[in-house]
């Protein structure tokens, strides 16, 4: 078996001398402490969840109050992390974004990525993938 780890630090070097910051996708809290081996930026996606947690795809199955239990789960591991969480829409209205934001920032998130869609749509998957 092929060791991929000195491709990934040197390709993670290479990013860091150009002055560019790398998150490496995560979807469970074991996936996040495998990548906290390379990096201590991780990027927690609303499909990666909804997809580790119930094989479906990105279709507002899980809500914000899920995404912080899995940040806060994540953080405890991982508490050395740069936790970027994509948040899609703010979860439906400026309310439910302020305070899944304010939520997520107590259980230990860096950043976040936010759409400016208004919206409903979904991430397809073809039905033989699954």
């Amino acid at each position: 078996m092929f060791d991929y780890s000195f491709l990934i630090k040197n390709l993670l070097n290479l990013f860091k001398k150009m002055n560019k910051r790398i998150f490496i996708g995560v979807y469970d809290v074991f996936s996040a402490l495998i990548a906290s081996k390379y990096s201590k930026n991780i990027f927690l996606s609303g499909f990666g969840l909804s997809a580790s947690h119930y094989g479906l795809t990105d279709r507002g199955y899980t809500g914000w109050e899920i995404m912080v239990d899995h940040c806060a789960r994540i953080k405890n591991v991982c508490p050395n992390s740069n936790l970027l969480i994509d948040i899609d829409d703010g979860y439906g209205s400026p309310e439910l974004a302020y305070q899944a934001c304010k939520r997520l920032i107590q259980a230990g998130a860096w950043g976040f990525i936010m759409e400016d869609q208004s919206f409903q749509y979904e991430l397809v998957i073809e039905d033989d993938y699954r």
